[in-house]
């Protein structure tokens, strides 16, 4: 582990993800950009020994069934997010480095619709964007600010854990998918007799994990989860298709329930480190009426005359970052 160690440890702030090959040159991501990382190597027999501390038992069966492995570990007081896999029948590593500290929303510089949207009592809020774009980040810095603003239970359903909360002003437990539950599903129902006041779904992926979403929304919850989609229609659209024979009433319970859609990109900053750019679609009486109506590629209308309720397109954010010089 000492090769490994030392990597993690040797790897700058601003870099976001390693990536280790048998017997090729190490890479990382900084600021969106993948570099060489000179002078470490591992060769597979070392990647072997690495797989063998980190994985257990079950983790291990996993890999073996299926050839990759998602996991999360702390090293040198870094947290990651490790992805095991093969290819040319060598062991590789993707790991995502995880912030050590959870970032509030003011150093993030969000739009201030953020505070008011997680202080809600109940519905559902989603933030949505490719892998990479930072929906952790913008999702624990509205948990962290919810916890500390306005005392509250917060239950998470991650695979893995990612950023760690401590129970301070609220009691924030923390659930990881295998070892303290085996279905979203289920777990999304015990959740609610947890008596929580917020509950964190990491990814909604299937029609099963939607339908607990929504249920626990309608119950008096606050749900927030993600979803891999580029902009508010397009979540719309997706939630849609995974209820074919049963679209009319998901769209209107959806549209009960919905209170905000945040679609984010990472941009690189003048200045160096990169910083988030997003659409933001808030549930107002019109947009409720699209949603219910099967109309989602009008909510852009909504939100382009949406500004006083918080509303932005993805051009206006992208513009008002220029006009800071925050971006080129």
């Amino acid at each position: 582990m000492n090769k490994f160690e030392m990597l993690i440890s040797a790897a700058d702030a601003a870099c976001s993800d390693l990536h280790i090959t048998a017997d090729q040159e190490c890479f990382c991501r900084v600021d969106g950009k993948l570099l060489i990382v000179p002078d470490i190597k591992f060769n597979n027999a070392e990647l072997q020994e690495i797989f063998d501390i980190l994985l257990t038992e079950k983790d291990r069966k996993i890999f073996l069934s299926q050839n990759d492995v998602d996991i999360a570990y702390t090293i040198c007081d870094r947290r990651l997010r490790i992805s095991i896999y093969k290819q040319q029948r060598q062991l590789a590593f993707a790991v995502r480095l995880i912030c050590q500290t959870i970032k509030s929303i003011e150093d993030q510089e969000y739009p201030e619709i953020l505070k008011k949207l997680i202080l809600k009592k109940s519905g559902l809020i989603l933030v949505t964007g490719p892998s990479g774009s930072g929906k952790s980040t913008t999702l624990s810095a509205m948990l962290s600010y919810r916890a500390q603003y306005r005392p509250c239970h917060i239950v998470t359903l991650e695979d893995p854990i990612e950023y760690i909360f401590s129970s301070t002003r609220s009691l924030i437990h923390q659930r990881e998918y295998g070892s303290d539950f085996f279905s979203f599903e289920e777990a999304m129902k015990s959740a609610m007799r947890q008596d929580p006041d917020i509950i964190f779904l990491g990814e909604i992926r299937d029609r099963q994990t939607m339908r607990a979403a929504l249920s626990a929304a309608q119950t008096g919850h606050l749900v927030i989860s993600t979803l891999h989609t580029a902009s508010a229609a397009e979540s719309l659209t997706r939630i849609e298709s995974l209820f074919n024979d049963d679209a009319g009433t998901v769209r209107i319970e959806l549209s009960m329930v919905l209170q905000a859609i945040i679609s984010q990109q990472l941009l690189q900053k003048t200045a160096g480190g990169r910083i988030a750019a997003m659409e933001i679609l808030t549930a107002t009486d019109a947009v409720r009426s699209l949603i219910a109506s099967g109309r989602p590629q009008q909510v852009l209308s909504s939100i382009q005359t949406g500004k006083s309720e918080g509303m932005q397109t993805m051009e206006a954010a992208l513009n008002n970052l220029r006009r800071k010089n925050l971006i080129n």
